[in-house]
């Protein structure tokens, strides 16, 4: 049937836009309205991942379409300064995947996923590692750095989960290792102190999690490196490597 009102092709993209923001938010409400525990709020973990993909126009079938959403992604209404992205991976296969809090200050500088010392304390481990750099790739939880004491969202309500996940989807890795005690228990989902979560093989996206300290605690405080390694080895045994 033909339209006697055609719509143009800018005001098509911007009714999109428009559609694709108001249905996060919804998903973003129920979450938040579930998360307090409100009685009658219908949301089951089914229905919440649906408006999720349809607020974010389905899932990336390539990295660079998840970077560039990454890019481009406004929810917490950060300033460019304070945004991290998603680096371009490595041509090799991924075994292991490094997953930060967030960016820290060098790295949004450098544009890089970790930087200053810490970073290059974290490239020494996994040479020790015996690991190829293209067999590695490092991200974050929150993939923007928010000011101290900015009020931020849950993570499970962040658009951050949806990309770390589809990040997961599209690499493949074999491992994750998560360095510091917050990175630790957000992908565990415990609270616990990092010395309960060391040691300890848990799961995030259905593969083995395992938590080790970050590399800028470990310039801090040196004889942590002695833990790191035992944390490392157990992960090298998990890739067949020890």
């Amino acid at each position: 049937m033909h339209d006697p009102h055609p719509m143009n092709p800018e005001t098509r993209r911007a009714l999109k836009i428009l559609l694709s923001a108001g249905l996060d938010n919804l998903r973003i409400c129920l979450e938040d309205l579930k998360s307090l525990g409100l009685d009658g709020v219908a949301a089951s973990p089914d229905a919440l991942e649906t408006l999720g993909r349809w607020g974010r126009g389905g899932r990336p079938r390539h990295f660079a379409e998840l970077a560039s959403k990454v890019a481009s992604c406004a929810h917490c209404g950060l300033p460019p300064a304070v945004r991290g992205k998603l680096l371009h991976p490595p041509p090799g296969k991924v075994r292991i995947l490094f997953v930060d809090e967030m960016p820290d200050r060098v790295a949004l500088r450098e544009g890089s996923a970790m930087g200053g010392e810490a970073g290059a304390l974290l490239w020494k481990i996994i040479g020790a590692m015996k690991l190829s750099p293209d067999a590695v790739y490092v991200t974050h939880t929150r993939m923007c750095r928010p000011h101290p004491g900015q009020d931020v969202r849950p993570f499970a309500s962040l658009p951050c989960k949806s990309y770390l996940e589809d990040c997961i989807r599209l690499l493949k890795p074999e491992v994750i290792c998560a360095l510091g005690e917050k990175a630790g228990q957000l992908l565990s989902g415990e609270k616990a102190c990092l010395a309960e979560l060391r040691g300890r093989t848990m799961s995030f996206a259905s593969l083995p999690l395992m938590i080790t300290h970050h590399p800028a605690e470990m310039l801090a405080h040196p004889g942590l490196k002695r833990e790191t390694w035992e944390d490392v080895q157990k992960i090298m045994h998990v890739l067949g490597l020890a």
